[in-house]
Order: structure tokens, then sequence, then C-alpha cells
């Protein structure tokens, strides 16, 4: 059966399971639970993230699985976490939309869907070794020191 959750408000789960067919959607990182809570995205699941704010948005959750993560809005999410795990597809809505990655690890093996309108940042100083399919019409932006 298909289903949807949306949470809101402040949590402190420590982790997330969203089954098969599942979509969870959350308007706040607050809402996924603690800093470092592990996310396990099973093949055909979706965590939708509304980025209403303009400021970025550290995403410090851990992230595994092949489902999708998906990010609309305005706002701009950050990886930090430990994402090594995650071979499933983020997906950068448009309107602005725009993830900044600043490591190999911190997209996982997945794919990188930019849609129009949406982005994706590498930054710091470091070299990447981005081997991740990168797909759609959005823009890749590199801004530091480092070398793809």
């Amino acid at each position: 059966m298909d289903g949807g959750l949306t949470l809101s408000g402040s949590n402190q789960f420590d982790s997330i399971v969203v089954q098969n067919n599942g979509r969870l959607s959350v308007s706040s990182i607050a809402t996924l639970g603690n800093a470092n809570a592990a996310i396990s995205l099973l093949p055909t699941a979706r965590l939708s993230l509304d980025l209403a704010t303009n400021g970025p948005t550290a995403i410090t959750q851990n992230l595994s699985g092949s489902g999708t993560v998906e990010l609309t809005g305005l706002g701009r999410a950050t990886l930090t976490g430990s994402n090594s795990g995650f071979t499933g597809m983020l997906l950068v809505g448009g309107s602005s939309s725009g993830v900044a990655i600043s490591g190999d690890n911190q997209m996982g093996s997945g794919t990188l869907f930019l849609s129009a309108g949406g982005g994706a940042l590498l930054t710091g100083a470091a070299d990447y070794t981005f081997q991740n399919l990168i797909q759609g019409t959005g823009n890749l932006f590199m801004d530091g020191t480092g070398t793809v």
C-alpha cells in the first residue's frame, strides 16, 4: 500500500526507516531527529524535504539505502553526514533549490539529478573524485581551490 507521512516539530529520533512506496515529508531538518540519526530509504521510498528558508540547512543525518531524497523550495541543503551507504537518487528540485557537497562520500554512490532551476555546489579545498551519475538540466558549480 502506498502511503505518506508528514512530520513536523522537533523530534529526537535515532533512526528512521522509510518503507517501500512510502513517502516521508518534512519541512525542517529538526523533524528528522538527532543530528547523527540514521535514515534508511528502502528501494521505492522517498524522503521529501522542503527547504523553505533561503539560508543553508545542514543535513547531518546519515543517509543509506536506495530510495530517493527530494529537495524542494528556495533554500540550500549542505550534506555533512556520512552517506557512503546511500545508493539512491538525490533529486534537487527547481525553484532555486540546491545542495552543497564538500566531500567524496557525502553523496554515497547515488545519482545526482538536477532539475531545471536546481543546482549543486561542490565546496572546499579538497580534490573530488566524483563518481556519481549526474543527470538533469540544472547547474553544477565548483567553489574552492580543489579540482574535480
